[in-house]
């Protein structure tokens, strides 16, 4: 891997470059595409981006306004006492669970290890495929779930 510490915003880096070579023999090859440093100056102007739905985009911006609010003092402060606030939510009034299991199968034990899962990875291929519209309400059911 030869990269230049400085690369012209003109100037490409092929995506093979900076990737290892997969382990996994038989997955599809994608042919190698140029990554320009213009391309990455905004999110709004990189390509993969540009193909996401409108949830998956909000849901990109609100990670990184957490990694952002991660970064800084009262944010860290912030996110720790939330996320002990929900571990003791989950483990002494799981109320979501209330309604869908009842009061008593819903007191677990959530630091005890699931069983293993046995479904079959799908390759990345299947990702990219090209997707049917969404119906209105899912998008609207999308904003809350």
């Amino acid at each position: 891997m030869n990269l230049q510490p400085f690369v012209h915003p003109n100037h490409g880096v092929e995506s093979t470059s900076l990737i290892q070579k997969s382990v996994v023999e038989g997955l599809p090859g994608r042919p190698p595409r140029l990554i320009y440093y213009r391309d990455f100056e905004t999110v709004d102007s990189a390509p993969e981006y540009k193909n996401l739905e409108f949830w998956a985009k909000y849901g990109v911006n609100f990670a990184a306004l957490v990694a952002y609010l991660h970064t800084t003092y009262l944010g860290r402060l912030y996110l720790k006492w939330n996320y002990l606030y929900s571990l003791l939510l989950m483990k002494y009034f799981p109320y979501l669970a209330f309604f869908k299991f009842g009061i008593r199968a819903s007191f677990v034990n959530i630091f005890q290890e699931d069983p293993t899962d046995d479904t079959k990875p799908k390759p990345n291929s299947e990702y990219y495929k090209p997707k049917e519209p969404e119906p209105w309400y899912r998008i609207i059911l999308g904003a809350f779930w």
